[in-house]
């Protein structure tokens, strides 16, 4: 079976229905699971989320959430997709590309762990989605 990676992007777009992606995001998502694909997560993208959703709202798009709340969000994530465990070696692997690259951004964690779960992630730009995968739904999200 095959498997893809949500970003957190993507997470964050499912969950709030407000964004303008939200439909071509579950649309994409949906359209994952009609082909059995396994849908799974990591966990660099769970603590994501709960930073962005326990953010003050409309503080760097904060959703400004209370942890009780988000809890209960990341449990229910965590029902509908797989949580795929991170390697040991992920911080000897964000190490190197952080000194190589010079970036202290958190992007270079989110690399290193899809990569070292060996997973495609699901991509976070949206030009092809639209082409790519159909309007079904599902009752998730």
């Amino acid at each position: 079976m095959a498997s893809y990676l949500l970003d957190t992007i993507i997470v964050l777009r499912l969950i709030d229905r407000e964004d303008p992606q939200h439909r071509l995001c579950r649309a994409a998502v949906d359209t994952l699971i009609e082909r059995h694909v396994e849908v799974c997560l990591a966990p660099q993208v769970l603590v994501e989320f709960w930073v962005v959703a326990t953010r003050p709202s409309g503080s760097q798009n904060g959703l400004g959430w209370d942890t009780d709340k988000t809890d209960v969000c990341v449990s229910q994530l965590r029902q509908l997709f797989r949580l795929r465990p991170e390697c040991p070696e992920l911080f000897d692997r964000w190490q190197q590309l952080a000194r190589d690259f010079g970036s202290s951004r958190n992007c270079v964690g989110r690399i290193c762990s899809f990569f070292s779960l060996k997973l495609p992630v699901f991509p976070k730009t949206f030009p092809l989605c639209g082409q790519l995968f159909s309007g079904t739904r599902s009752s998730a999200f």
